[in-house]
């Protein structure tokens, strides 16, 4: 059976079933438009579905993309509606299920083994460039009308696409290709005026943190964010480091809600940044890709009892001895 027979096989036979659609924890563009794209595939089914999620959305340009576009998903809390899940841009090692839910649909991007789930329709695609590609190229295949009413979903299928892709920089043709199919049914403004969201000052002050205490290795850079309110802000500042001249790796860190969450970015083939964040801390805590990865440590792991300013230096001191421990440098 050809693997699109099979999707559409599982689809016929659960469309009397109440279906929650999965995003990791806290979903990011792309999470957020292959889950839409997916709800949309479901639809031409006739069946309906709630787009889950059990963490939280900081980042503004999320904030601004889901307020701007009117878009409808849920915090996961304890539903026991829902009977089928399908997970999009993670699995169900990285993301909690409604209570009696069964995966039956697992899509992503990432390197995932979901082993267990053999009745599922599993598709890992690491020739992908964002999940927003692979739902994008089976709205294609399955011929679903995005001309009416799918504006929504291509809008926010492309910004999926633009930003795991690093605004297209490490885009392959598949993205292009999905990418360029969707501009014909996406609101351009609103993109617009999504990508250039205003950022808050929360946000401004732990980028400013991070530069104020990074550290460059030759082509490396590794800098602490502190106490951090919005965990997205993480991310914001490795890739506003990785712009520094000379700069082609960047390991930014910070102490969000009693974890240390991590955030990496690579421009350069020398170094993988899901490897090294996998290497340093293990496959348990942290993982990605090539040019963009993460981790989220237990605040345990170091010394939970000390005060905040305390715990700052000592866990600083701690992940720098273990950043360059395992860089060599």
């Amino acid at each position: 059976m050809k693997k699109i027979e099979q999707l559409i096989k599982i689809i016929e036979e659960n469309k009397k079933e109440s279906w929650a659609i999965l995003m990791h924890e806290h979903p990011d563009p792309d999470s957020i438009g292959s889950a839409l794209g997916l709800q949309k595939i479901l639809a031409s089914y006739k069946i309906k579905s709630d787009i889950l999620y059990s963490g939280e959305i900081s980042h503004q340009q999320n904030k601004s993309m889901i307020n701007r576009l009117d878009i409808e998903i849920k915090p996961l809390t304890n539903q026991t509606e829902y009977t089928k899940a399908a997970m999009v841009d993670t699995t169900p090692k990285n993301a909690v299920l409604p209570k009696n839910a069964t995966p039956i649909i697992i899509i992503d991007h990432h390197q995932q083994n979901p082993k267990k789930f053999k009745e599922a329709y599993i598709q890992i695609d690491q020739e992908a460039g964002s999940a927003s590609t692979i739902i994008t190229e089976l709205i294609k295949t399955l011929k679903v009308d995005l001309e009416r009413e799918g504006t929504k979903t291509a809008t926010t299928l492309f910004y999926g696409i633009y930003t795991d892709t690093q605004q297209m920089l490490y885009a392959k043709k598949r993205d292009h290709e999905a990418a360029t199919y969707l501009k014909k049914f996406a609101d351009i403004e609103s993109l617009d005026k999504i990508v250039n969201a205003q950022i808050s000052p929360a946000t401004l002050k732990i980028i400013a943190t991070a530069i104020n205490n990074s550290e460059i290795i030759g082509m490396h850079c590794i800098a602490c964010a502190g106490i951090v309110k919005e965990k997205d802000a993480l991310a914001q500042a490795a890739d506003l480091l990785l712009k520094g001249q000379g700069i082609e790796h960047v390991i930014v860190y910070g102490i969000y809600e009693n974890r240390v969450l991590v955030s990496t970015r690579s421009s350069t083939d020398q170094i993988n940044a899901g490897e090294v964040v996998k290497k340093i801390w293990g496959e348990k805590f942290g993982g990605g890709r090539k040019q963009a990865a993460g981790a989220s440590l237990e605040i345990g792991y170091f010394l939970e009892t000390l005060p905040e300013d305390e715990q700052v230096k000592v866990i600083s001191q701690r992940m720098k001895q273990d950043i360059k421990n395992c860089l060599k440098i």
